[in-house]
C-alpha cells in the first residue's frame, strides 16, 4: 500500500490490472469508383467533382463476409464494454476481476472470426461472380483481394502487457534523480488513468439512464417493447462490478439499483403499464442524478484506510 503526497492511498495497478492492444481488421470491400464513372454521374446531376464521394461495396450480399464484419464488430463492442481506456491510442485497462471473462471471451471471438473466415474462403469465387451481376459496369476484378487474404483481412491481434510497478523505484546512482522523476509522472498518470476509468463507468451509466428515460417518455402504442434496452442494462450492471477498479461506491450502488429497481419489471411490463414505467424513470432519473452530479462537481470523500 502507498500513500500520495495528499495522504490518499494509490491502487497499485500492477497488482490490480493488465494492460490490452487489440487491433481489429475487417475489411469492409469499399472501392472508389473510378474517376470516368463518378464524373459521368456528377455530370449528370449537376454536381461539380468535388461534390460527391462515390464508392462501391464489394461482397455486398455475400453472407459470409457479412458474419465476418458482423463478428469483428461485436468483438469491438464487447472489449470496450469489458474495459475502462488507458491511453489515447487504444490501449485498454482490464482490472483483473474481468480478465479471464475478457481473455475466454476474446478466445472465442478469435476461433468463430476464423470459422467464419474460412466458409468466405470456400465461397469467395462465388461471391465474386454474384458481384458481376449486382455491379454491372462498375464490376472490375481487379479491386478484389485474393481468396487466402480474408484470414489477415478478417482478424483480431491482442498483445496483453503487465503494468509498471509504480510504488517502486528502481536504483541507477548515474541517473538516481531522473528516475526518480520518471517514476513518479508514472504514478501520477496512474492514479489519472484510475479516475478517468470511474468518471469512464459514470458516463457509461448516465448515458444508459438518460436513454432509458428517453425511450419510456416516448414509448407508444405502436413501439416495440423495450426488450434491447434492458438487456444493454443489464448488462452493464452486470459488468460494472467488474470494472470498478476504484472500488467506487456510487458505482457499486448504481449497478445494484439498476438490477433491484429497473430490471425488476421486465420489457412487457414496460410497454403496457404506465405506473412500472414511472417508477422506472424516477429510479432511473434518482441514480443518474448521484452519478451526475459526481462527474460534474467531483465532491472530496474523507479517506478510510485500513493496514
Amino acid at each position: 500500500m502507498r500513500f500520495n503526497k495528499g495522504g490518499a492511498m494509490t491502487i497499485n495497478l500492477s497488482r490490480e490490472a493488465v494492460l490490452v492492444k487489440a487491433t481489429f481488421h475487417s475489411w469492409t470491400g469499399d472501392k472508389r469508383v473510378d474517376s470516368k464513372t463518378a464524373n459521368e454521374f456528377n455530370t449528370s446531376v449537376e454536381a461539380k467533382d468535388t461534390a460527391m464521394r462515390h464508392t462501391k461495396k464489394l461482397l455486398s450480399k455475400s453472407e459470409n463476409a457479412m458474419n465476418c464484419r458482423t463478428l469483428i464488430g461485436n468483438a469491438r463492442k464487447f472489449l470496450n464494454e469489458n474495459s475502462v481506456p488507458w491511453t489515447y491510442d487504444g490501449v485498454k485497462l482490464i482490472p483483473n476481476k474481468n480478465f479471464q471473462r475478457v481473455q475466454d471471451e476474446m478466445a472465442e471471438y478469435e476461433s468463430k472470426i476464423y470459422n467464419a473466415a474460412s466458409l468466405l474462403f470456400e465461397s469467395f469465387n462465388r461471391d465474386v461472380r454474384d458481384d458481376r451481376e449486382i455491379l454491372g459496369k462498375l464490376f472490375d476484378e481487379a479491386a478484389y483481394i485474393m481468396p487466402h487474404q480474408v484470414f489477415d483481412k478478417f482478424k483480431i491481434d491482442l498483445q496483453y502487457e503487465p503494468i509498471v510497478d509504480a510504488t517502486k523505484t528502481p536504483q541507477y546512482d548515474a541517473i538516481s534523480s531522473s528516475v526518480e522523476k520518471m517514476m513518479e509522472q508514472t504514478r501520477e498518470r496512474q492514479e489519472s488513468v484510475i479516475r478517468n476509468a470511474t468518471d469512464n463507468l459514470r458516463g457509461r451509466i448516465e448515458t444508459i439512464l438518460t436513454n432509458t428515460i428517453d425511450r419510456l417518455e416516448n414509448i407508444d402504442d405502436k413501439s416495440k417493447k423495450p426488450t434491447a434496452l434492458l438487456r444493454s442494462i443489464e448488462e452493464l450492471a452486470d459488468v460494472l462490478p467488474r470494472l470498478n477498479i476504484a472500488g467506487d461506491p456510487d458505482i457499486a450502488m448504481a449497478a445494484m439499483q439498476m438490477k433491484e429497481r429497473i430490471l425488476y419489471y421486465s420489457a412487457q411490463d414496460l410497454k403496457d403499464d404506465e405506473a412500472s414505467r414511472t417508477m422506472v424513470m424516477q429510479a432511473a432519473r434518482e441514480i443518474a442524478g448521484t452519478i451526475g452530479r459526481k462527474i460534474k462537481m467531483p465532491v472530496k470523500q474523507p479517506e478510510s484506510v485500513s493496514v
